[in-house]
């Protein structure tokens, strides 16, 4: 069979993007790496990508022009590479049209919480909303891209315990390392995926 080509977006550090690489080199998931793509010309996940040889791209409005230029280039990009599954890494720019119709079903992200619960928000403002309300439980949300923000297909949720003593941070990198193993499994699942 053959393995997942995955394509990454990733505007900053790409933290699930080098859990998910490491997990293919080291054999743990059949998956190969083929194009990291980032909005952010100095993104320490393009540098990541240089050091594993992963062919890397900026595309941002600088490069590229318009959103309708930068849509196009980043579908190009990605179908050149003939990637299977595309997975969002901290990526802060939306994905637009003709993307989504070139990867339907096929883009992947997570969200920082439970979803519907915190839809609509990001990052560390996820952790500070679930902090606020003093929720006991959290978690993160793998879904996949559509239209409109977090609405998408949800394909896997996995709970992670918020402890009274926690902070943004504390609780940023316990979901984190939840993420990275969540999307392990999930991909390990999608090996019989065809290519369209």
């Amino acid at each position: 069979m053959n393995k997942l080509r995955l394509g990454f977006l990733a505007s900053h550090n790409g933290t699930d993007m080098r859990g998910i690489v490491k997990a293919c080199e080291d054999g743990q998931l059949e998956a190969i790496p083929v194009v990291v793509i980032s909005n952010n010309p100095l993104s320490p996940a393009l540098e990541f990508a240089r050091t594993r040889k992963i062919p890397c791209f900026c595309i941002n409005s600088k490069n590229a022009g318009t959103s309708e230029m930068r849509d196009l280039k980043i579908r190009d990009i990605l179908l050149s590479y003939n990637v299977d599954l595309i997975i969002l890494s901290g990526y802060m720019r939306k994905i637009e049209e003709k993307t989504l119709e070139a990867f339907p079903e096929k883009i992947l992200n997570v969200h920082p919480s439970l979803l519907p619960k915190y839809a609509g928000l990001y990052g560390d403002s996820v952790h500070k909303a679930v902090l606020d309300a003093h929720e006991k439980i959290s978690g993160l949300t793998i879904h996949t891209i559509d239209k409109e923000y977090d609405k998408g297909t949800i394909l896997l949720q996995s709970e992670v315990k918020v402890f009274s003593t926690d902070t943004i941070v504390s609780l940023k990198e316990r979901i984190q390392k939840e993420e990275i193993k969540s999307f392990i499994s999930l991909l390990k699942n999608y090996k019989t995926i065809k290519k369209t």
